[in-house]
């Protein structure tokens, strides 16, 4: 395993983290518990050193199973997980989504994750959505008042814009920012550059475009209710699927000439874009865990990483 330096911490990160939004079992189809929380034990195993969860992930059920994954390991892992948007399951059993930063709703948040996840103190707390209602600066102000008491260690937001991003850094210390970047989504830019620019730590998520980059993926799923591969990500319809499994085609050339799975391209195309910290990887099963650590072992040449953008501008642009 290979290991980016957080941003101006002293943070050392796994070049791929552990993903648990499948875990939360609402949005990703059913999943065996006992076989996620393996994966996690044997990510740990495997050498990586972050676990990434929120309180969003299954109205916390995510955040229960990563700290019963990680008993007697803690010293092994870093846990992130976040505040700002919650859920709540209507009588109908549907999930409902809500906004709040308020000081008195992050103080509340910590205070149940920690309980959640059964340890003293948050390795990476991060801002999940902003809050459109409550002032950015009072939402970090409370947040560093948190920090100064030991309920977290390192600063993070997710999905914010250059704009808020900036006006953050005013207020507070950012360590590091969690944005969806992949081979195939490349909307955040410019966010990633600000990040880089000042030396800010930056989390990939949706790094195998929600398991399309896997190569594992040849006709389109029939998802069965809410499933995030359908109502979050764009690839799995039908003008874009195509233009997906071409530039998957590409990807398996690679692979094939290297004896290596198509994943672990696209992965080690993630994380050798300058100032990518980590790749976040989400997976309840053991044996993925094992295949995807590979990515570790090898870098792609400038070569492969020319050919592959080659493809994607000629696919893409």
């Amino acid at each position: 395993m290979r290991y980016h330096k957080l941003g101006k911490t002293d943070l050392e990160l796994s070049i791929l983290s552990h993903g648990t939004w499948q875990m939360g079992g609402d949005e990703w189809g059913p999943f065996d518990q006992k076989e996620a929380i393996g994966a996690i034990r044997k990510s740990i195993e495997m050498g990586v050193n972050l676990i990434d969860t929120a309180p969003r992930y299954g109205v916390g059920r995510s955040e229960e199973l990563v700290g019963e994954a990680i008993q007697g390991l803690r010293s092994k892992v870093n846990i992130a997980t976040k505040c700002g948007l919650f859920v709540w399951r209507a009588q109908d059993g549907s999930l409902k989504t809500g906004k709040d930063l308020t000081p008195k709703a992050i103080r509340r948040e910590i205070e149940t994750s920690l309980t959640k996840l059964h340890i003293d103190y948050i390795d990476i707390y991060i801002i999940h959505r902003p809050d459109p209602v409550t002032p950015l600066e009072e939402s970090l102000s409370e947040l560093e008042r948190l920090r100064k008491e030991g309920k977290y260690r390192f600063l993070g937001v997710s999905n914010f814009d250059v704009e808020l991003l900036k006006r953050a850094m005013k207020t507070a210390t950012i360590d590091c920012i969690q944005s969806e970047f992949s081979l195939l989504s490349r909307q955040n830019m410019e966010l990633i550059e600000c990040a880089r620019e000042n030396e800010i730590g930056i989390m990939a998520y949706g790094a195998l475009g929600a398991g399309i980059l896997s190569g594992n993926v040849t006709e389109i799923p029939k998802f069965k209710g809410k499933d995030a591969r359908d109502f979050y990500y764009p690839f799995f319809k039908e003008t874009m699927f195509d233009k997906c499994m071409a530039l998957v085609d590409e990807l398996r050339v690679i692979a094939s000439q290297r004896e290596k799975p198509v994943s672990h391209v696209a992965l080690n195309w993630v994380v050798q874009q300058k100032g990518i910290t980590t790749a976040l990887v989400g997976s309840t099963s053991q044996k993925n865990v094992v295949e995807n650590s590979g990515v570790g072992d090898w870098n792609l040449t400038a070569e492969e990483l020319s050919v592959i953008d080659s493809a994607y501008s000629r696919l893409f642009d």
